[in-house]
């Protein structure tokens, strides 16, 4: 009878440590710090208020581009937000990600404050992932840097993800 009790234990044992072993991580990274370089082309500038005098003070404004984020890869990405020029912030912002693949996808959300020399730095919250981006999580800061004509510009990543 002792036999067949530690031999059914044994049986338990082998067979948790077999499931145990097939299960994969959830994530591929946890907590990780990322860096990355991105590109900007401005490619809509539409004013949405006006002052009294019927000058533009807020802007909608879109921005394509691309770019290099350690750990994640090769991106391309879309945003669109709104711009004050009496505060110089933006918010509303919304900006989608794309990997390798259309599949893998993420998208952020945030907003920035803009200096007079044309830097900034916005703060970005990263979710809403598909594909292998599915279980994303996290955020950080990208400070930008646009061009004096305000139509390109560049980018430096400082996020902590998970996904």
């Amino acid at each position: 009878m002792k036999t067949k009790i530690i031999n059914a234990i044994i049986v338990v044992m082998l067979v948790t440590a077999m499931i145990s072993c097939k299960e994969e991580d959830k994530y591929t990274i946890e907590n990780k710090a990322v860096t990355g370089t991105l590109s900007y082309v401005r490619t809509e500038m539409v004013p949405i208020e006006f002052d009294p005098s019927g000058n533009p003070i807020t802007f909608q404004i879109s921005f394509t581009g691309s770019g290099n984020i350690s750990d994640i890869g090769e991106v391309n990405l879309l945003t669109t937000f709104k711009f004050s020029f009496l505060t110089f912030m933006g918010y509303d912002f919304e900006t989608t990600y794309t990997g390798a693949t259309t599949s893998d996808s993420f998208t952020s959300t945030g907003f920035s404050e803009l200096k007079q020399d044309f830097s900034g730095v916005i703060t970005e919250m990263v979710s809403s992932g598909t594909g292998k981006f599915a279980n994303i999580i996290g955020g950080g800061q990208t400070t930008l840097v646009l061009n004096p004509d305000q139509t390109t510009g560049t980018g430096e990543i400082n996020w902590t993800i998970t996904y």
